[in-house]
């Protein structure tokens, strides 16, 4: 009855706000649990790949402790391949790679899922998922100190942020900390 409650309490917000969860808003394990249930329910394809990513969000923020977010980040990539939403699939696939950047074992991965994400959005000139992508790809190379490869990225993703104009999701900041990271990295402490 409980959980019943909160799903109803939570489908107005959703009404209100948008039909599918938003991946940047916190909630609560049991506001998740209720929308995976809803929309396994009504056969929702669509809102059960929304909602595994933001349960994998919130799992990266550490809402909820000692769970790892790659079982839903892969959960929501393979609904929306079975969607044929390719923009998401490739998001998808890309905040998996960024997830692989930070562990050891799994870094070797991190690159060839960041890669394929970069090309397909180069692809579709979705210029904005692409810069996300390709600042994380340059974060890679440069820990592997390829400087050369690295600012090559990091010019395109600077022209990329200023064909766009608007700097909505702080890329500008991202992509002078990566400069500022290789040229510390090369001794050139001045620069950075």
């Amino acid at each position: 009855k409980i959980v019943f409650l909160i799903f109803l309490d939570f489908s107005e917000i959703l009404a209100i706000d948008n039909k599918y969860p938003n991946i940047d808003v916190t909630y609560t394990k049991q506001q998740l649990e209720a929308l995976i249930l809803k929309y396994q329910l009504q056969k929702d394809t669509m809102g059960l790949a929304y909602t595994y990513w933001a349960y994998s969000k919130n799992q990266e923020k550490g809402k909820f402790l000692n769970e790892s977010p790659l079982p839903n980040l892969r959960k929501s990539m393979e609904f929306f391949k079975g969607l044929k939403d390719s923009s998401n699939y490739y998001n998808t696939k890309g905040a998996i790679g960024s997830y692989f950047m930070d562990r050891p074992f799994i870094k070797k991965y991190a690159k060839e899922y960041i890669e394929n994400a970069t090309n397909y959005f180069k692809k579709t000139n979705d210029y904005h998922s692409e810069i996300g992508h390709l600042i994380n790809l340059a974060n890679i190379i440069i820990h592997e100190n390829n400087f050369e490869p690295a600012l090559l990225i990091l010019n395109r993703c600077d022209s990329l942020n200023k064909l766009i104009k608007v700097d909505e999701f702080g890329y500008f900041g991202r992509i002078q900390s990566s400069y500022a990271d290789i040229y510390a990295r090369q001794g050139k402490f001045e620069k950075a």
